[in-house]
Formats: structure tokens, C-alpha cells, sequence
């Protein structure tokens, strides 16, 4: 994989810095786009020290609220961790459980408007169907329906890679949460990036 991402930066380093993207979601998530193909893009997301993803233990789930949303993917997935470690937290709906709200998302990145949430239903019930601690060299593979949150703990760096596979067509941009996310502030999000800054982190990532 290194000689792969080698041979990407020194090929096509301009068109993956323009497609990049720092605190991607989440404060302290950044996006970097390795390969952008039709059901084959490869994408790069790493944590830094400052990330917000430590709020999505399960454990926490009833005294702190989610800082990335239980969701699904527009394909399928196939989660690899390059550094550090990550939990993944696989949801679906159930008679009994927990509550979430869910919510439909309007993307900045795809759109010309800011972005947003509309709430679309109030107390949907969900539960647990897969716990999974991914470490270096560990991988998972997920259908595009695969409703999940990722968490990694507080201050620790965690890089994984992203391939995705075929499309779904029924795919409607949903995100479940204990947060009301209404009111998500993109201020300071999905921010571009400089060449400087996405060779660090994929330095950072242990993958150069």
C-alpha cells in the first residue's frame, strides 16, 4: 500500500490536495483523497490529537451525546486501519434498545448550500449488532446499509483507509443521533486543505 500511495503523490498530488478535506464531520477528522473513481475511490481518514471521536463509546452513549452520527454509506465499504486503533459500532433498528433521533443531511460538499439537518423522526429505536476493535492491519468489510459510528480515545492518533465498492441506489443520506443536530454548526468544517498539510498527515499515518 505504501508504494501505491507513493506512486499517487507523486502522480496526482494536485488533484488529491484540491479533494481533500480537514475536519471532515467531526473537529480533528481529516479526509484525504487518494483515488477518486467510480466505485473504486480510495480515501485516507486520519485523527489528530485534538479529534472529537472519544464521544462515541457506547458506554458513553447516555451521558454524552455523539460527536459523528450513527450512518449509513451511498456504497459498499471496506474499512483497514493503518495506525493506532478504532472502535466501530454497528446499529440497526430493533423493538427494544436505545433511542435516536433520525435526521436527513444535506451535504456542503456535494451542494452549493452550507449544510445541514433536518429532523425526519423522533425517538427511533436501534440497538447494537456489532462491537468491533480494529487495530493496525485489521479490516472490515460493510454493506452500503451498514448503519455504524466510529470511535477512537481521546488525544490518540488513528488513520484508516476507506475503498469503496458498488453503489447503492437506495441510498438516502440518514444519520441517527442522541444530539440534536439541527442545530450542527459547520463553522470551521470542511476546510481545504494545503499541500504541506495533507503530506503531513499521511506521514502521520505511517503511510510515506
Amino acid at each position: 500500500m505504501k508504494h501505491l500511495i507513493s506512486h499517487l503523490l507523486s502522480n496526482h498530488l494536485d488533484s488529491i490536495v484540491s479533494q481533500s478535506i480537514l475536519h471532515c464531520h467531526v473537529r480533528g477528522l481529516h479526509s484525504i483523497m487518494l483515488l477518486q473513481s467510480p466505485e473504486r475511490t480510495i480515501r485516507l481518514y486520519i485523527t489528530d490529537t485534538s479529534h472529537q471521536l472519544y464521544h462515541n463509546y457506547p458506554a458513553e452513549y447516555g451521558s454524552t451525546q455523539l460527536s459523528l452520527g450513527f450512518h449509513a454509506h451511498h456504497c459498499q465499504l471496506t474499512l483497514e486501519v493503518v495506525r493506532g486503533t478504532m472502535l466501530n459500532w454497528t446499529v440497526g433498528p430493533a423493538r427494544s434498545g436505545f433511542l435516536a433521533d433520525r435526521y436527513l443531511w444535506r451535504s456542503p460538499i456535494t451542494t452549493e448550500e452550507t449544510g445541514g439537518f433536518i429532523l425526519d423522526l423522533r425517538g427511533d429505536m436501534m440497538e447494537t449488532l456489532d462491537l468491533r476493535i480494529l487495530s493496525e492491519g485489521k479490516a472490515i468489510h460493510m454493506a452500503a446499509s451498514a448503519i455504524h459510528t466510529v470511535a477512537v480515545k481521546p488525544g490518540e492518533i488513528a488513520a484508516w483507509l476507506v475503498y469503496e465498492g458498488r453503489e447503492d441506489p437506495g441510498y438516502v443520506p440518514y444519520t441517527w443521533s442522541n444530539a440534536d443536530l439541527t442545530a450542527f454548526d459547520t463553522t470551521g468544517l470542511y476546510a481545504k486543505p494545503t499541500e504541506e498539510e495533507v503530506l503531513r498527515l499521511i506521514t502521520l499515518a505511517w503511510l510515506v
